[in-house]
């Protein structure tokens, strides 16, 4: 019994450790607000995607310990399992407003990398167009040739990094998605444990 206590005990403390650690995480992610910048929205909900499991370790590491510690028919249990469902509805909330900062966000930061490698190509057609014209002997079909090999370069360049904007934004969705569910599921199941066991105790209590 001692060394379950013990375990339970050390459970907890890795718990409160790994959940003030995320906190501290998305503090210095978040702090301070840009909202009005989409880039930066971007960059913060991916960062946050990467390590929205954290919380969930400490949360889980958390109930596991106390019910290790605390029997379960006790009045105090029903306190920490409404907490513990309430928390879990927190970073769930958090995730669904970051999804929705992140869809908005996605057209503009889509465009502005596509425009980036739009400018490096007319860069490069301007640098041809003013050697052109510094060395006039130089056989204009060649620089139209050059021109439009430029352009295809730059079809294909626009087309990948579309398709690696695609495959990012993919997997910070499903990590969104995913967390976002479990979360929830945490929190339903422990606010639904909650009442059988108030209703348990409410029973034994009429029993006596």
């Amino acid at each position: 019994m001692l060394k379950k206590e013990i375990l339970g005990k050390l459970l907890v403390t890795f718990g409160i450790a790994t959940i003030l650690a995320s906190l501290v995480d998305y503090a210095s992610l978040l702090l301070p607000l840009h909202l009005g910048n989409t880039h930066w929205v971007y960059s913060v909900v991916k960062s946050v995607s990467e390590i929205s499991i954290i919380p969930l370790i400490g949360i889980t590491a958390i109930i596991a310990g106390f019910y290790m510690i605390i029997p379960k028919e006790n009045q105090i249990v029903i306190v920490f399992e409404r907490i513990m469902s309430g928390a879990c509805a927190l970073f769930a909330i958090f995730l669904i407003v970051l999804t929705f900062l992140f869809t908005i966000s996605l057209d503009s930061v889509g465009n502005r990398m596509v425009s980036q490698v739009k400018e490096q190509g007319e860069q490069l057609k301007q640098q041809i167009t003013v050697f052109k014209e510094q060395n006039p002997e130089i056989d204009e079909k060649k620089v139209q040739q050059s021109i439009k090999r430029i352009d295809e370069n730059l079809l294909i360049k626009v087309k990948s990094v579309n398709n690696k904007f695609l495959k990012a934004n993919i997997k910070i969705f499903i990590n969104l998605l995913a967390f976002m569910a479990a979360y929830i599921i945490f929190s339903l199941i422990l606010f639904n444990t909650s009442i059988i066991t108030r209703k348990k105790l409410l029973y034994e209590n009429s029993q006596r």
